[in-house]
């Protein structure tokens, strides 16, 4: 069964989202990405990987804001870390944008099923 997670777009922007799957047990081998698209305040559920790629090693986020392009690129490294934690021990992703610092940012939660 492949990895699954429900993400949300609580940005006023439409993001590009990029799930950077993992190949086996090691962060730093990368299996086949997932690209998807959210709306603005839009929420789905989103399967990646496959039977035994069924953790991420990254997440790349893109938004266009005021004529400019917004991009956050975060990658794992060594299992076990706070990144590799975050995405890999919640089923729940929210996506946030700061426009005081022209940032976008990334929570994690459990979603009830």
């Amino acid at each position: 069964m492949p990895g699954s997670k429900y993400f949300t777009n609580d940005t006023p922007y439409i993001l590009q989202v990029s799930l950077v799957v993992r190949e086996g047990e090691d962060p730093r081998e990368f299996a086949e990405p997932k690209d998807f698209s959210l709306n603005p305040e839009q929420s789905q559920w989103v399967e990646y990987g496959n039977d035994t790629n069924i953790y991420l090693s990254g997440i790349q986020i893109t938004a266009v804001v005021h004529g400019s392009a917004v991009l956050q690129r975060h990658i794992v490294i060594q299992r076990s870390s706070p990144l590799d934690d975050k995405l890999n021990t919640r089923n729940g992703v929210t996506f946030t944008y700061n426009p005081d610092t022209s940032s976008l940012g990334i929570y994690t939660k459990e979603v009830r099923i």
